[in-house]
């Protein structure tokens, strides 16, 4: 019986998280702020509590820019062109593997796409998938606070905490 209270303590402390809230008012200048922030959520996903009480979770890349918070969400997104308004079509090799190929696509416009994954359709167009970018941006005085938690943390002091009271 001590043994399975034992565990159940240790498993309930160590889901027991730290949260890191950023406050402009924390920081020296606004400046500082905006940089120490940008640091610390690349490549991290932390939960953004909007003003109204609405909150999300990033998906993407995140920073402060001119007083606006910067969500860039990439994805992957398929697109057909017809085959009578491309010019010409170059395929580069990247290193031995021929899997990786990018395609450059010459177009008679003048543009040209730097695309991966080309394929000819049924009815003559060209299919071919690109990365593309969609930002938001927020208003800095919309955001009440945005959080990162970090519930690995919590494990030390779960044990800890878990097997005290175990003992108790």
């Amino acid at each position: 019986m001590r043994t399975l209270s034992t565990l159940i303590a240790v498993l309930l402390f160590s889901f027991i998280g730290c949260t890191s809230i950023y406050t402009v008012s924390n920081f020296p200048s606004k400046g500082k702020f905006y940089s120490d922030f940008n640091n610390f959520v690349k490549d991290k996903k932390v939960k953004i509590t909007l003003v109204n009480g609405n909150s999300f979770y990033s998906s993407g890349t995140l920073k402060i820019v001119n007083d606006s918070l910067i969500l860039i969400k990439r994805y992957t997104a398929a697109e057909k062109i017809n085959k009578s308004e491309i010019l010409n079509m170059k395929y580069k090799y990247n290193g031995t593997d021929f899997s990786n190929i990018t395609v450059y696509i010459f177009l008679k416009n003048g543009k040209v796409l730097n695309v991966k994954d080309v394929s000819t359709l049924p009815d003559s167009s060209i299919e071919y998938y690109i990365v593309k970018n969609d930002t938001v941006n927020i208003p800095l005085n919309k955001i009440k606070d945005v959080s990162y938690n970090k519930h690995w943390l919590g494990v030390p002091f779960g044990v800890l905490t878990g097997g005290l009271l175990g003992l108790v």
